[in-house]
């Protein structure tokens, strides 16, 4: 019999993994946060695919201790994804995510794999600068100006979700709910240094519910609880004699989402948090037409660092391509 704690922390931790500081300079590069691809100044399109691995290593209670998944027990989940970013105009640019999700689980004995389409994102970002805020040496006040991008971040429900035509928790890659976030990301550049802070706001559209899990019930509203987040990280730039950079960030993300309403009820035991540790390696062409990169971000095994949320790592792969 699967376990509830599993099936709740399934069904939470799809749409958490969106969320993320930039990992890279994104007036000078191109970058993102929490979700929204973002286009470097003067470019008019960016392509990226990128690959997830991600391991579940326990979960953090209500109570917020930690506690380890069930003996013999191995759940993973694999995602690519494909992004484009155009832009519209000066300041405006539009970008959408499509990804694919594998699950590969072994749990009580089964194997319980599966996969489809994950949820989407289309994002609308404004940049409040008019020139590049990537600087070699700060001689005047304006040089410490940072790039400060404005996005609208819509998360649609193209994925498998609960109540989809599904049986158990293992089979789900999305979460089942359109929501729209407002995300503010401040990045500053003096090479060699990169620091970057960002944050969000978001606000999910409640549904009708008649079937979870494949069980058909009496209908009800459902509607998921606001969700905020913050991050910050830190950068250094190495430049190579051929004048490509190395870039080395570390990052620190938290995210907050309160309790479901059930018919205007909040459930408040299933309000959730959890915070992130990440060290990503980028590697940028001299004509900053091509980025690759590499991470790995996770989720501390240590009681206060979540609650009513898996423990995860994830290590990710991906690839830019500028075209100017």
């Amino acid at each position: 019999m699967i376990n509830l704690k599993i099936i709740i922390r399934f069904t939470l931790v799809i749409g958490l993994f969106f969320s993320g500081s930039s990992i890279y300079a994104a007036s000078c590069c191109g970058g993102g946060a929490a979700g929204a691809l973002i286009l470097p100044k003067f470019s008019r399109v960016m392509v990226e695919g990128s690959f997830q691995y991600e391991k579940y290593n326990g979960f953090y209670g209500s109570d917020r201790a930690y506690y380890e998944d069930p003996p013999a027990s191995d759940l993973n989940q694999i995602r690519l994804k494909a992004a484009i970013a155009l832009r519209v105009s000066d300041r405006f640019q539009m970008a959408l995510s499509v990804p694919y999700v594998w699950n590969k689980n072994y749990y009580s004995g089964m194997n319980l794999n599966s996969s489809g389409m994950g949820d989407s994102i289309v994002s609308a970002t404004y940049e409040t600068f008019d020139d590049v805020k990537c600087v070699y040496k700060v001689r005047t006040l304006q040089d410490l100006m940072p790039a400060i991008y404005i996005s609208l971040v819509n998360t649609i429900p193209t994925g498998i979700s609960p109540y989809s035509n599904v049986d158990n928790s293992f089979k789900i890659t999305g979460r089942g709910f359109y929501q729209t976030l407002i995300s503010t990301l401040i990045d500053k550049t003096v090479y060699p240094y990169n620091f970057s802070i960002n944050g969000g706001y978001g606000v999910h559209y409640g549904r009708p519910v008649n079937r979870e899990y494949g069980v058909y019930k009496k209908p009800y509203e459902k509607k998921l609880g606001n969700r905020w987040n913050l991050g910050a990280s830190a950068g250094y730039t190495l430049f190579m004699e051929n004048m490509d950079l190395v870039t080395l960030v570390v990052s620190y993300d938290y995210i907050n989402e309160a309790g479901a309403r059930i018919d205007g009820v909040v459930d408040h035991l299933a309000d959730f948090y959890k915070s992130s540790i990440g060290i990503s390696l980028s590697y940028t062409t001299s004509d900053k037409n091509r980025i690759f990169k590499i991470g790995y971000t996770a989720n501390p095994s240590y009681a206060e660092w979540g609650s009513n949320s898996p423990v995860t790592s994830i290590i990710s792969a991906g690839v830019s391509n500028v075209f100017k």
